[in-house]
């Protein structure tokens, strides 16, 4: 009827451990995305790029969800994980 102890505390840090990690990658994505936030102010990316980035991005994943039994899935996943080419001036 009742939990032992022993149960409670088992279940308590188990719990715990779960919420933990979850504001860890919380506050790992907001870190990553003020700080892609403040590079892309500091070089002055124009308007547009945003947009581009966001068609481009969103194409990429519906390629990967409609691709994911053949072949050409693998290619657009493995498109999806190369870093971006840097641009020399």
């Amino acid at each position: 009827m009742y939990d032992t102890l022993a149960q409670r505390t088992t279940a308590d840090s188990v719990e715990s451990r779960v919420l933990k990690n979850t504001y860890t990658l919380l506050s790992a994505t907001l870190l990553f995305t003020s700080g892609i936030c403040w590079v892309t102010q500091d070089i002055a990316l124009p308007p547009w790029a945003y947009l581009v980035s966001m068609i481009g991005s969103f194409g990429l994943l519906f390629a990967v969800v409609g691709l994911r039994n053949s072949a050409y899935g693998l290619l657009a996943l493995s498109y999806c994980q190369q870093p971006a080419a840097s641009t020399s001036r």
